[in-house]
Order: structure tokens, then C-alpha cells, then sequence
């Protein structure tokens, strides 16, 4: 237990590193201080913000790469018909659109 002097220093070793404290007494109605090194004091702050960090790129990259699926899922099927207004427009009028969805475009790209 800490004595109750105005003031004192104690010295310790943590996890086999020799550490020094200060402190003063404290009196209700006063402040209590304590100095540690800025390491030790943030530590658990700049761990959240590691964790945080690595979320937020995880979870970016799962929202670009789900974009990427929905928006190519969605404009597969007007590359088709581009493809196939491109072989019209060279004279090819044999050519069909494959129309085999049921969304909007594949209704309105039905004959």
C-alpha cells in the first residue's frame, strides 16, 4: 500500500520491464495523477483503432466486390443486345437476341 505522504515515486518491473510511478496523496475534493509513458496509456485506444481500421478496409472490399457482381449481373444482358444491334447494323439479319430473362430487359428485348 502506497504511504500517505505528499508526494512519492514507487518503482516496479511489469512483464520484466522496470517501470517508475508518481503520485501524490489523494485528498477528496483533489486531483489524482498519475504519469505513465504514452505507449502504455494508449494502448488499448490505438488497438481499437487497428481493429477498426481493418474492418472498415474488409468490409470496402466486400462492397466493391459485391458492386462489381451486381452491376455485371445487371449489364450482361444489354452487352448482348449491343452486340446484336452491331451485327444488324453490318447487314447480319439473321442474327437473335437471346432473351431468356425475365427482368425488364429481357421482356423488352423480346420480339
Amino acid at each position: 500500500m502506497l504511504s500517505k505522504q505528499e508526494g512519492a515515486s514507487v518503482s516496479f518491473n511489469l512483464n520484466g520491464e522496470k517501470k517508475w510511478m508518481q503520485y501524490e496523496y489523494y485528498n477528496p475534493g483533489s486531483v489524482c495523477r498519475v504519469r505513465c509513458r504514452r505507449r502504455y496509456k494508449y494502448a488499448t485506444v490505438r488497438k481499437f483503432l487497428r481493429l477498426l481500421i481493418g474492418v472498415s478496409i474488409a468490409s470496402l472490399a466486400l462492397l466493391v466486390a459485391i458492386n462489381y457482381v451486381t452491376i455485371k449481373r445487371m449489364l450482361d444482358p444489354l452487352g448482348s443486345i449491343v452486340t446484336t444491334a452491331e451485327s444488324i447494323g453490318r447487314g447480319d439479319l439473321n442474327v437473335r437476341i437471346d432473351a431468356h430473362n425475365e427482368d425488364e430487359t429481357g421482356r423488352r428485348s423480346r420480339p
